[in-house]
């Protein structure tokens, strides 16, 4: 086995890898050699990523076929990265390698690390929602706990988890709306084109000339091309203003989002919390949605190459 540098200008080849890698992390869909290497250079979020530079991919062959990979960046770190905006920091974005093969999983992350601490990073990030693949579960970036091999292999090299998040999923998209804790309050609901095939939605509450609060869903289909992604509604926010709180807004802003995507024609529903979110958790936990995956991102202070 040999570690070759790639560049990302063409990664088609690595496709099949990357697909491997995801089959069980739920809202991870195959994606073809096109979308691949056309996803992996259109960064999920740019606002977080217009700092990236001098990314590289390292790519394990064996008798001459590539096995796996691990793609890396540099970058001066943003908000979603460090309060710290001096540090310049380095990015595992993604590592694909079969399980068992623990030898390949070190031979990448040692190359990824050497390189990341040579062009003087001081901190290494992996798997951050601000160097997410498009098309990788729903644009988090963020490591699926279903991938254990990749997870123990970063914990074994020193990473520490940074953050987490719960995905839950609800396949009833036709749900009871309730009445508005408030009648007298406007409620909007606006669509609008993406890159899914269904358009995207907002639902929103005013009372007077206050906000209430809102729920923003968009089309899986705007991360991931595969048609199973069209059929999904994505919950990207759900948040209602302080002094509203405790009303029922909540519950009724997102099943009056969940029964206007099942009338444009969403079949399934998505959505996601922080690890420490339980408020949120246990409203979406109460009515439909179920826990169907946990990610981690993770950390590590860079260590300086002496051997």
């Amino acid at each position: 086995m040999e570690i070759r540098e790639h560049g990302v200008d063409d990664m088609r080849e690595l496709a099949p890898l990357y697909n491997a890698q995801v089959a069980a992390t739920p809202f991870c869909y195959p994606v073809s050699s096109d979308e691949f290497a056309d996803g992996v250079t259109a960064w999920a979020h740019p606002e977080l990523s217009g700092r990236m530079r001098d990314q590289t991919v390292f790519v394990a062959v064996e008798r001459g076929q590539p096995i796996g990979f691990a793609h890396i960046t540099m970058g001066r770190v943003l908000e979603e990265w460090s309060d710290d905006a001096q540090i310049d920091c380095g990015a595992i974005r993604f590592i694909a390698y079969p399980p068992g093969r623990r030898d390949v999983g070190q031979r990448l992350i040692d190359a990824a690390q050497r390189r990341l601490t040579d062009l003087g990073a001081s901190r290494i990030h992996a798997y951050t929602k601000a160097t997410a693949y498009r098309f990788y579960q729903l644009g988090f970036g963020m490591l699926s706990t279903g991938v254990g091999h990749v997870v123990g292999l970063l914990g074994m090299n020193g990473y520490t988890v940074r953050r987490g998040e719960y995905f839950l999923y609800r396949p009833d998209m036709d749900p009871t709306v309730p009445t508005p804790p408030d009648p007298s309050a406007k409620v909007v609901v606006e669509r609008a084109d993406g890159r899914g095939d269904l358009p995207n939605l907002v639902v929103k509450a005013r009372q007077d000339d206050t906000d209430i609060g809102a729920c923003e869903c968009k089309s899986a289909g705007s991360y991931a091309d595969s048609p199973d992604a069209q059929r999904l509604l994505y919950v990207d926010w759900l948040g209602v203003a302080t002094e509203f709180q405790g009303q029922g807004w909540g519950r009724y802003l997102l099943f009056r989002a969940l029964a206007e995507g099942h009338d444009v024609g969403y079949e399934h529903a998505a959505i996601g919390t922080d690890w420490q979110n339980y408020r949120a958790l246990l409203l979406y936990a109460n009515y439909g949605f179920g826990v169907t995956n946990y990610a981690y991102d993770f950390y590590k202070a860079a260590t300086p190459d002496v051997s």
